[in-house]
Formats: C-alpha cells, structure tokens, sequence
C-alpha cells in the first residue's frame, strides 16, 4: 500500500492549514512548527510549544494506516520528563485523544492543543489542583516518579499541621536517595509521625520548619535562598536554619500551604502528593458507576466465556447470568476460570447427560 501522505496529499495540507490556525489562535501555544523527513521519509512535525514562559521543543509522528490511526506526541529528546501522563519507555504523552477515541475527522494539531493542556495546566496543579486533561489518572507511583519535587503528606502530617497554631519545627527524610522525594516524620520536631513509609524509619532524618505567615505575606516568595529567608523573618517572624538541604511548610492566613525546598543554589517548590491516597482505580469512576449498573450474560464458561466474566467483573461489573451446558469432567476441569469461585459451579443435572447445564444468577 502506497504511504498515506502519497495517497492523500490534500490531507497534508488540512493538517497545515490547521497548525496555522493553531499558531493564530488568542492562546498562545506556539512559537513555530516544521515538517521533517523520519528513517522512512514518513513525515513528521516538530513544534515548540510555550508554556509558562518555557518552550518545549515536542514531536508528532504519524502512524502508516494514518489518518485512520492515532499519531503521537513525545517530547525532543524522548527521554525527557515533561509530564506524570507520559509513557517513560517511549516518552510518549498520555492525551485526551489516543488509539481508544481517535476519529479520522481530528487531525495534529488536535494533539498539540491537547499536549499544550497538559503541561500547562499540570503547571497550575503545582500550586492548585485540578483535572489534568489526559485518558488516564496518575496514580501515586507515578505522582512520585515524575514529579520534580515531590513532598509526600501523610494523613498523620496533615492533622498536626492544621492543628498547628505557631511556628514548629519538623522532621523529613528523603524517600528516594539522589531525587527530591522528601516525606515529614515528626512534628513537631521530636514527635514521631505515623503512616511514615517502613522504607525510611530508619534513615536519617534532616530539619524543617512550619511557617505560619502574616496578612501581608505575597502569595509567591521569592526563589533566591537570602531573599527567602528575609521573606520568613519578616511575614513569618521567624529564623530558618543553616543546614542543607531543609524544607520549609509555609503556611498564608487563607489556610493554603505550600512546601519549598531551600539548597544553596536556589528554592523550589515541592508538588503535595497524599501518601495516604487509595489507588487509582483501573477504571475512571463514571464509567465504573455504569458497569456496576449492568447485568451481563455469559453463555459459555470454558476457556473463553469464564475469563471473559472474570475480566468483567475485575472491571466493575457486578451481576450476571453465567449458562453452561457442559459437565465438569476431568478433560474439562481445567477450562474454567477458578477465579469464578465454587458457589457459581451449580449443576443442575437433567434427565440424561447432555442436558445437563450450569445456571447461575446474581452478583460476584
């Protein structure tokens, strides 16, 4: 089969009429774009997205059974880390459109709107949360592999701090060595925490302090280690001290905190991931909540129809009606899927063998 840009040139120049009105646009998203030849002379883009004052240098690469396939979106170079919604193998971005909603009518710069959403707005995350525009939701592992700093709030952590009414030492220890992976384990300082990670009971512990600031503190402190400390002393009338690295909770009259990690080159803000957070599920919620509505027939509980159900159930699904008419023999045994557990094998046997069947209605 000829290659998708021969057989549809006029394809080709949609998607560049439609990156042009991308780079129009009132947002600015982009500071240019261009086309280059891959190893197959398949054509690629490689745009600079802007983001914050940043520019993210990304490439879109089309897949051969294009426009009906999905292309994708990774970062220059691959292995950079821009997102906690990226395949770290490949460096692929996780977008709003991927393989399992791709339509043919939408086209690259799609993906760029949709890449664009995404950091910029795992940009605004740091300091407020919101709904990440992606297909999947990061769980806790991944919040804490790809953050770039990364504070880990226990529930024990969050009770003290909100029931803090002053200044307060503390203590943190660092959950990753050579990574900004930093959870508290006492506070105040000397009052050990609980929930605190096994993987760090035992390791040395640095000092931190919670800062309690005025009424007229700005909502950003400066960056600069001197310019910060004077920034405590004066809104938070308080002293940090000398050693590195040391973190510091500062905490507005609003109630709203924010970690920073202070070190000789500079402060930076630390992400808050809740240790203490269940799971995310495999499945989004609003669509767990209509599977668990569903009542779903399986005739046939051999090799297929059994892991079918169990596949199913391990989805959300929560009532079946399972038919079989088969008998449980030592040639079939180990056909179906023991996950289905024993109450669901009840044989009602008929007048003759082949009439035999298995019924079973309900929940698993």
């Amino acid at each position: 089969m000829r290659p998708w840009w021969e057989r549809l040139p006029g394809r080709l120049l949609e998607e560049e009429a439609a990156i042009q009105a991308v780079e129009a646009g009132t947002v600015r998203m982009m500071r240019g774009h261009r086309w280059v030849r891959g190893g197959d002379g398949e054509p690629r883009i490689v745009v600079d997205l802007t983001v914050g004052g940043e520019v993210h240098e990304m490439e879109v690469r089309f897949p051969p059974h294009y426009p009906e396939g999905c292309p994708s979106v990774r970062p220059i170079p691959h292995t950079k880390s821009i997102s906690a919604h990226q395949f770290k193998s490949t460096g692929i971005l996780c977008l709003e459109l991927g393989p399992d909603n791709w339509h043919p009518r939408h086209t690259a710069a799609d993906m760029i709107r949709s890449a664009w959403r995404l950091v910029a707005q795992e940009t605004i995350a740091t300091f407020e949360p919101i709904d990440i525009p992606s297909r999947h939701s990061s769980g806790l592992a991944e919040r804490v592999v790809f953050g770039k700093g990364v504070l880990l709030r226990t529930d024990a952590f969050k009770r003290a701090l909100a029931a803090l009414d002053a200044n307060a030492e503390f203590e943190f220890a660092w959950l990753v060595k050579g990574k900004v992976r930093v959870v508290p384990v006492a506070l105040p300082k000397g009052a050990p925490l609980s929930g605190t990670p096994p993987v760090v009971k035992d390791e040395s512990s640095y000092a931190g302090m919670v800062v309690r600031l005025d009424d007229a503190a700005p909502e950003e402190p400066p960056t600069d280690p001197r310019e910060f400390g004077d920034f405590v002393a004066q809104h938070g009338h308080a002293t940090l001290g000398e050693k590195e690295p040391y973190v510091v909770v500062l905490r507005w009259k609003d109630g709203r905190t924010q970690g920073f990690l202070r070190l000789k080159t500079g402060v930076s803000p630390l992400v808050d991931v809740p240790f203490d957070a269940s799971p995310a599920g495999r499945v989004p919620d609003e669509l767990g909540g209509k599977l668990s509505d569903l009542k779903v027939g399986i005739v046939g509980l051999g090799s297929l129809g059994s892991k079918a159900a169990v596949s199913l159930a391990r989805s959300g699904v929560r009532r079946f009606v399972l038919v079989d008419a088969d008998v449980m023999e030592g040639a079939n045994v180990c056909r179906p899927d023991g996950s289905l557990g024993a109450r669901t094998f009840a044989y009602f046997p008929g007048s003759e063998r082949q009439d035999c069947k298995l019924v079973f209605e309900g929940a698993i």
